[in-house]
């Protein structure tokens, strides 16, 4: 019999979920809960500590894992990271036991997958803090992905074939090839004009944050070659980090860091771009939060040359419409309404067998009708009867580099270690 108590945590991100994970994680402690966390990937250790409840930050990511867990008898659920309103989302295909979501929205989008569904807004919402911007003297930029590893037109068509395979079909369905270059347009933008401004504004810092998602071989080559000293390149740090020392707040029209700006009381504004597919991709409350709007450097510089409080949002309304289409509601207390349920949901599990979880997946795997899918399913039965039991395969994507911290994907290091969990124990005893 596994105990019900026993959950383990896999972070994507440190930088941008780690902190509300291990408030989660304190909250359930109390409750006699025991837990991990462990960086994404790192599924051999669930061996050792043999939880019952498993916790990953997209309900639609590891199916193959998802199945081995089922029939393992264990109970998923996922803790989005990401679950902002767009007009597309992720298809799901094996489902978890437990599905949070930030909003309503997202739900009623994913309506029609198994598994219990309950909102319970976006935990990260705890942490933001209201910022005395006045004496800062940075401008920040959030920059959107770039997909910079993708050089060519043939390999951003292939890349928007596979993510068609991943998104709802509709009539407002955005591929790659349409997104991407709108992202890439931006940040060319920013770096521009950023570059231009920093050389006329000396006393002024700009600070180009990449996005968390992005291949950063582009940035490092970019941050060799700068010669500009007072322009900076952040990378491997969360979005507070970078608001907390703003003056003024740069974002991609529709980004989340936009809002996360206003929230902690940062000027912010808007590069706008290609706005006929930027209405494909965002609802009228999301573009209309910020009234700030840049369409070229000079609006830029303007914004830049106000030495007095911008209005951060068009009115109140758009405000509050925003927070309840995204975010559900903000009041501190998210980390402890996750928490809440997920003991809710402990308490009302119990464990099954074998036969019982094999008739369950099997289900699933026939209402998914995919071959590799069973394929993987047939392997893993033998396996496990050859074996008993058996190890994860080796990851190899996660290879590091010493020098650079950028893995073999091409991404800077988010993954979380011992030493960052104690870091941020040791924060909560501040906060």
């Amino acid at each position: 019999m596994k105990n019900n108590k026993k959950i383990v945590f896999f972070v994507d991100h440190k930088h941008r979920d780690l902190l509300s994970i291990i408030k989660i994680c304190l909250i359930l402690k109390k409750k006699k809960f025991k837990f991990k966390i462990y960086p994404q990937w790192d599924f051999e250790k669930i061996n050792k500590f043999n939880p019952k409840l498993i916790v990953l930050g997209k309900n639609n990511i590891h199916d193959f894992e998802k199945i081995r867990w089922k029939l393992e008898d264990r109970k998923i659920i996922s803790i989005p990271n990401e679950n902002f309103h767009l007009r597309n989302i992720d298809k799901v295909i094996f489902p978890c036991d437990l599905n949070f979501y930030w909003n309503k929205n997202t739900l009623k989008q994913q309506i029609k997958i198994d598994g219990k569904k309950i909102v319970c807004g976006c935990p990260r919402t705890d942490f933001l803090k209201k910022i005395n911007f006045k004496n800062n003297k940075c401008i920040t930029f959030a920059l959107p992905p770039t997909k910079s590893e993708l050089k060519n037109k043939n390999e951003l068509i292939k890349f928007s074939r596979n993510q068609g395979e991943k998104i709802v079909k509709g009539k407002n369905n955005i591929l790659g090839i349409e997104d991407i270059p709108r992202g890439r347009n931006i940040a060319m933008d920013m770096i521009k004009w950023s570059e231009k401004l920093a050389v006329k504004y000396k006393k002024l810092t700009f600070i180009l944050k990449v996005h968390p998602n992005d291949v950063i071989k582009y940035w490092l080559t970019y941050k060799k070659n700068n010669k500009i000293k007072n322009l900076k390149v952040m990378y491997g740090k969360n979005i507070y980090d970078l608001l907390k020392i703003s003056k003024l707040h740069i974002a991609a029209e529709g980004c989340t860091t936009t809002f996360e700006a206003i929230e902690s009381n940062v000027p912010t504004a808007e590069i706008v771009n290609n706005s006929k597919l930027t209405k494909k991709i965002f609802f009228n409350h999301q573009l209309n939060i910020c009234k700030n709007k840049i369409n070229n450097i000079n609006d830029l510089e303007k914004l830049i040359m106000i030495n007095k409080t911008i209005y951060f949002s068009s009115n109140k309304k758009n405000y509050i419409e925003y927070v309840k289409n995204n975010f559900y509601k903000i009041d501190g207390k998210r980390c402890y309404e996750y928490a809440e349920n997920i003991e809710k949901f402990s308490n009302n599990i119990f464990d099954n067998f074998f036969l019982t979880n094999l008739k369950n997946v099997c289900i699933n795997l026939i209402k998914i009708n995919k071959a590799n899918y069973w394929i993987f399913f047939l392997k893993l039965i033998i396996k496990k009867i050859i074996y008993k039991n058996i190890s994860y395969p080796k990851f190899m994507h996660i290879k590091l580099s010493k020098q650079t911290r950028v893995d073999n994907s091409g991404k800077f290091d988010s993954r979380v270690t011992q030493k960052d969990i104690s870091k941020m124990l040791k924060k909560f005893r501040v906060l």
